[in-house]
């Protein structure tokens, strides 16, 4: 199989420029993050996203149609799909959204400081560092009034946006999703996913592992009490002669 990843981790391609730092000290001149400089890819004009991944991961989904939005100059349409991704607990679309808005740099989207960090305080909840790092800086660039009027943005987008909340029912929706994609896998049925198979694929095992390694990279760094499913056969090819005594119809 194509070992090939659509993950959107740096969704838009823009690299933290970080505030710089002399004898200890951070320049407080310096912005948190720059949209500015960033390049817009021929990739990124022409980008098509496999549509049938939302029904497994819609946080990644919805940023590959951000990441799209932006290679063809629609930042309010961008702007969307990264709040849809951001409410599947997507960490690099809350991010996105935290430096868009911070430092409106982007054509036709205002600069919104307490908004910006109330996001970017959200991107740093799992403890990534560069999401952490890029908080603390629009923290001391960000007034008092900034800060209180953040404050309570965060409380407001919490309850749908929230790794508490948002992470758990991305996690469930994914578990259930791949339930029937694992039996076919396993058993030998055909997977057929629009916009994802095929593409290289050799098996329906494959497919199934494929979306597990997707999965598990999305959450990978979430520490709660609701888990990524992986099923024990995932790193090994269930052999033919498990299928034929299922009564599953095998792979040719």
């Amino acid at each position: 199989m194509n070992k090939r990843s659509i993950r959107i981790s740096g969704l838009l391609t823009l690299g933290l420029l970080l505030a710089t730092t002399a004898a200890g000290q951070t320049s407080s001149s310096s912005a948190a993050a720059s949209h500015g400089a960033a390049q817009i890819s021929e990739q990124d004009k022409t980008l098509n996203c496999p549509d049938g991944l939302v029904k497994f991961l819609p946080g990644e989904y919805y940023a590959c149609e951000a990441r799209a939005d932006f290679g063809r100059g629609k930042y309010g349409d961008m702007m969307q799909m990264l709040e849809e991704s951001a409410s599947w607990a997507n960490k690099d679309a809350q991010y996105q959204l935290g430096l868009a808005y911070f430092n409106g740099d982007l054509p036709g989207i205002p600069q919104n400081r307490p908004l910006g960090l109330a996001w970017l305080a959200l991107a740093a909840q799992r403890g990534k560092q560069q999401y952490q790092i890029a908080y603390g800086i629009a923290q001391a660039q960000a007034s008092p009034e900034d800060i209180r009027d953040a404050s309570r943005l965060l409380q407001q987008m919490t309850p749908k946006y929230g790794d508490s909340v948002a992470a758990p029912r991305a996690i469930r929706y994914f578990n259930d999703a791949i339930k029937p994609i694992d039996r076919a896998a396993m058993y030998g049925g055909k997977v057929f996913i629009r916009g994802v198979t095929p593409f290289d694929v050799s098996s329906n095992f494959s497919v199934a592992r494929w979306l597990h390694d997707e999965a598990t990279a999305e959450f990978e760094d979430w520490h709660g009490t609701v888990t990524i499913g992986g099923p024990d056969w995932i790193q090994t090819p269930p052999s033919s002669s498990r299928s034929a005594q299922s009564g599953g119809q095998g792979n040719p």
